[in-house]
């Protein structure tokens, strides 16, 4: 791994669009040209994966939903067949904040020591979540089972192929839900990548930051 690119890490990655979401995927373009990696992005549509499994334009918000893990699980895929030492997956809303190529570098360094098998770039902490263990300066461990949301922005590692292959998008938890939920977790400090969404007229963004403040300060104080 370069000492100046801390993605020459990653065997892959992927960012998760699809037809209809094209202003979003241009959007996420330009972060990824604000951080260097545009060239090294894989767009992977996932258009073809919704009509394979229900057809076009669903309706219904909890089969789209449904539709999008369909796609995360598309890719395991693709890096199980490739056999991907490790699989970096970015969503189409994926937004860059204080990016710190150092601190990724660092992070790295500390994860590949481990025996890890989830990495999140970005993330929502909540209940147990505090009882994280600090690995380093910019890494956090958490058990397995943690309350971890959002899948905008992570990497698995090879070891955890087999484990999630049993994945039904439709019949089990949502993908943000049901993969911290099989795998060893750990996350980058600080967190660099938010959604860019707007939620009840909230940058979700803000909800983000706001989580990641409360969650360290709670950790501080149950010392």
């Amino acid at each position: 791994m370069s000492s100046h690119n801390p993605f020459d890490f990653f065997g892959a990655i992927y960012c998760l669009t699809t037809d209809e979401r094209n202003e979003k995927y241009e959007s996420a373009l330009k972060e990824f040209e604000s951080i260097g990696i545009a060239d090294r992005i894989i767009k992977f549509n996932g258009t073809e994966i919704d009509k394979k499994y229900w057809g076009s334009n669903p309706k219904e918000q909890k089969i789209s939903r449904a539709l999008a893990s369909a796609s995360h699980l598309e890719i395991w895929k693709i890096a199980e067949k490739n056999e991907l030492s490790n699989v970096l997956i970015f969503e189409d809303d994926v937004s860059f904040t204080d990016w710190n190529n150092a601190a990724l570098t660092a992070a790295i360094h500390d994860l590949v020591k481990i025996d890890w098998e989830l990495f999140y770039l970005g993330y929502n902490l909540f209940g147990d979540a505090t009882h994280y263990t600090e690995i380093a300066t910019h890494l956090i461990g958490l058990h397995t089972g943690t309350d971890i949301r959002s899948t905008h922005a992570y990497c698995l590692n090879r070891s955890a192929y087999k484990k999630i292959m049993g994945y039904n998008p439709f019949q089990s938890k949502m993908v943000d839900q049901w993969l911290p939920g099989q795998l060893k977790i750990h996350c980058l400090v600080p967190l660099m990548t938010v959604q860019n969404q707007t939620i009840k007229g909230r940058q979700k963004k803000e909800m983000f930051l706001d989580n990641f403040r409360k969650i360290r300060e709670m950790n501080k104080t149950n010392r």
